[in-house]
């Protein structure tokens, strides 16, 4: 029997359980309900733009947003005085002895004194705080905890019904903006995605340098250091973090009297934020741009009809190409039927699954596809866990035996698979290319991931009106058992994001560049795992016969295979000379068009190239 982690349901544990029933974590069904980032875009969504109520109402002008003792000051009213301060210090000391006693993710963050940062906390709640402020520090106390899996916040403050401009709350990018926005250069606030005719006329490819002639990074450490309720959600590590702050430039214009834009042509412009007064729209931000032929669920289809999975062929290619928004479907069924379609209803000779923007779920949304794809047994992942009050001690309770598996499906898929990852990737989200990097036909383009390797659960307060989590376990990859995993990046195979004259142009680079390698778009083809074999391929495109210039310095017999786009053999022959080139002369009735030419050596190792035959 296989066990399996819940990634993101919220189950209530004790050291009992730590240390006597670990291997009873159920396979069980996960709601999207229990999805900690899903819910949380989903309720800053729900906020509505409104006029200032008259008490709230600001002065705005210069250096108005970067005056702390006015910040201060709009901190503490706003939101009035909340609960008394004994019973606000007895929410944070319950969710401290919690957290304390069970976090097992202290491992990989800086070495802070959390005992004299706790006891600073609770003599400034001593001495008095507002509401306001009580919440602004939870929200700075877990931004050193930064963790995707774990928070402790006032809900009617990190989550108001209504924004209004000067309302002192820095907000995560929520859909509201009318534009999505993503980094560039992992710095820069660029538009991806914009509403035709945006008040702000805003384009696919404009900057969002910052507003009142200060820089955006520079406004987010002013507002981070003077301790301003923050709505960000915070990634489980800090590149992954700073992705959202920066993502986040938008979203805040109503803190601000003017933004500063850089077009795509290089000019700039400076704006009143007035101009989004009366606007609101409801995007689904997920740094996905579309791609010919395939659907991109909208906001309402996610949300509401509960699309989490689309997939289709690309327009004018025999790709396969998979958005997947949550690992929810604990059946397995969605993805696997998806996949099934694409390879044996359209004969695709490549996938590409995009999950970008991944909410989570369990490892059974996705296990059952892995295997179809892959032809062997897999060992994976394990997790250690508290067991005492170190908070750096931690036991190897989840085996890895538990999330071996075995490759009872016989299907076998043998071409090339990219991933497309991201920061918003998180969980189950961050484990999935973790699990598919062991098929060797899978490469990973993008970003790293969240960082946010465990599951997670709530955490009882004695008084409403808080929401508090924590991450438990802390999983490593089979054969690295003290190197844990949550706070780190797991490199992906190729480290680009959007490039800018891309994005200006409509064109996601990102998937085209998935494209290109799929379809063996270079001069060379090597194979890496052992330096077993390598080739070059000329001329290309070919007429009547090819040219392999093949290094195989251990004499290997390697198996040389031409196919159709269908998959079809038209040529097939070996090779086991060594080094030195071959010429392999096409048969004469081969029509034009494109083929793929394949090498692969006794161990398996296998690379491809497309060719293309004129006659």
């Amino acid at each position: 029997m296989k066990y399996f982690v819940l990634l993101s349901l919220f189950f209530a544990v004790t050291f009992a359980h730590a240390q006597t029933a670990q291997n009873e974590l159920p396979r069980l069904n996960i709601s999207k309900e229990n999805l900690p980032l899903r819910q949380h875009k989903l309720r800053l969504s729900q906020a509505e733009y409104a006029n200032a109520p008259a008490a709230k109402t600001t002065n705005s002008g210069p250096g108005y947003n970067f005056d702390s003792s006015r910040w201060a000051h709009l901190v503490d009213s706003t939101w009035g005085a909340g609960l008394p301060d004994a019973q606000k210090m007895a929410q944070f000391n319950t969710f401290w002895k919690h957290f304390d006693s069970f976090y097992a993710c202290y491992i990989n963050l800086p070495a802070y004194n959390w005992d004299s940062i706790v006891t600073a906390i609770d003599t400034q709640i001593m001495h008095g705080v507002s509401k306001g402020r009580f919440a602004a520090i939870a929200n700075d106390f877990m931004r050193k905890i930064n963790d995707g899996h774990s928070g402790f916040h006032d809900a009617t403050v990190n989550y108001p019904p209504s924004i209004y401009r000067g309302l002192p709350l820095f907000r995560d990018e929520s859909g509201k903006f009318g534009a999505c926005i993503t980094t560039f250069n992992d710095t820069e606030a660029m538009v991806y995605s914009v509403h035709a005719g945006h008040p702000l006329g805003l384009e696919r490819g404009d900057i969002i340098l910052g507003y009142n002639s200060e820089p955006w990074l520079k406004i987010v450490k002013t507002m981070l250091n003077n301790q301003l309720p923050n709505s960000v959600y915070l990634g489980s590590t800090d590149a992954a973090t700073m992705h959202r702050y920066v993502q986040a430039a938008g979203e805040n214009w109503y803190l601000f009297d003017t933004i500063n834009i850089k077009k795509c042509d290089g000019s700039i412009v400076n704006l009143p934020t007035t101009l989004m007064t009366g606007f609101s729209y409801q995007d689904f931000p997920t740094e996905q741009m579309p791609v010919a032929g395939v659907n991109i669920p909208t906001y309402t289809q996610y949300y509401s009809s509960g699309v989490n999975i689309s997939a289709n062929v690309i327009h004018g290619h025999r790709i396969g190409y998979v958005y997947m928004y949550d690992c929810t479907d604990a059946t397995g069924n969605k993805l696997l039927n998806a996949t099934k379609r694409l390879v044996e209803d359209s004969l695709v000779t490549g996938l590409i699954y995009d999950i970008r923007t991944n909410f989570g779920g369990g490892f059974l949304a996705f296990e059952s596809t892995f295997k179809y794809l892959n032809d062997a047994d897999v060992s994976w992942v394990g997790y250690g866990d508290r067991y005492d009050a170190n908070r750096l001690n931690l036991s190897n309770v989840g085996l890895t035996s538990w999330y071996d598996l075995t490759d009872d499906d016989p299907h076998y898929f043998n071409h090339p698979i990219a991933i497309l990852t991201g920061p918003n990737a998180v969980s189950a989200g961050d484990f999935f290319p973790v699990l598919f990097k062991h098929d060797p036909n899978v490469k990973v383009f993008g970003k790293s991931t969240a960082g946010a390797y465990g599951s997670s659960t709530s955490i009882t307060l004695p008084y409403p009106g808080f929401y508090a989590s924590m991450q438990l376990a802390n999983f490593f990859q089979s054969g690295a058992p003290t190197s844990y995993m949550t706070h780190t990046e797991v490199p992906v195979d190729s480290n680009i994001w959007f490039v800018r004259d891309s994005v200006c142009l409509g064109i996601d680079n990102m998937v085209s560049t998935a494209v290109q390698w799929i379809e063996g778009i270079t001069s060379d083809i090597h194979s890496p795992s052992l330096q077993s074999f390598s080739a070059h391929v000329y001329p290309n495109p070919v007429s009547e016969y090819i040219n392999i210039a093949i290094t195989n310095p251990a004499k290997q017999q390697v198996e040389i295979t031409l196919r159709n786009m269908l998959g079809a053999v038209v040529l097939h022959t070996g090779y086991n000379a060594g080094s030195g080139t071959l010429r392999l002369d096409l048969p004469e009735q081969l029509p034009s068009g494109n083929y793929y030419l394949s090498l692969q050596d006794e161990k398996g190792n296998k690379a491809i190239k497309k060719i293309a035959v004129i006659r």
